[in-house]
């Protein structure tokens, strides 16, 4: 689904998941396409919708927002970095809870190497994912 990106907005405002996928995938090309473009505010916008998508459980989804906040992370330092990449790690640690690991390094690895306070962070956001889901 590509097109007009307000059109591709309203139906996604409405729940659908091609046009939350469409909008996600826009901010990717967008990212890759004009270097000289914001990122971190065409991947947080980004961002927005793959959590959207991501929140109805399909694997590849939730790959996306993992890989925009592995992007994203690269814009940032110190709290706010952590921060973003504790949600990656809260994000591909439930992934491997439930039988569906990404490629690339497994989780104990990344974990064994990460700072004390992204496992902190990620250990808040699964927190705040369960609670998420318990909603819905």
């Amino acid at each position: 689904m590509t097109g007009n990106p307000f059109a591709l907005l309203n139906a996604a405002a409405r729940g659908s998941l091609a046009a939350q996928r469409a909008l996600a995938q826009m901010a990717i090309q967008k990212i890759v396409a004009e270097p000289l473009a914001d990122p971190e505010a065409v991947v947080r916008e980004g961002l927005v919708f793959a959590r959207l998508a991501a929140a109805q459980g399909d694997v590849a989804d939730e790959g996306r927002v993992i890989s925009l906040l592995a992007f994203h992370a690269e814009l940032l330092t110190g709290e706010e970095r952590a921060v973003v990449l504790g949600e990656g790690m809260a994000r591909y640690s439930r992934l491997a809870d439930r039988g569906d690991e990404l490629p690339g390094s497994q989780f104990e690895d990344m974990v064994a190497a990460t700072e004390p306070a992204i496992v902190s962070a990620a250990v808040q956001f699964q927190e705040l994912l369960k609670e998420g889901e318990a909603v819905a």
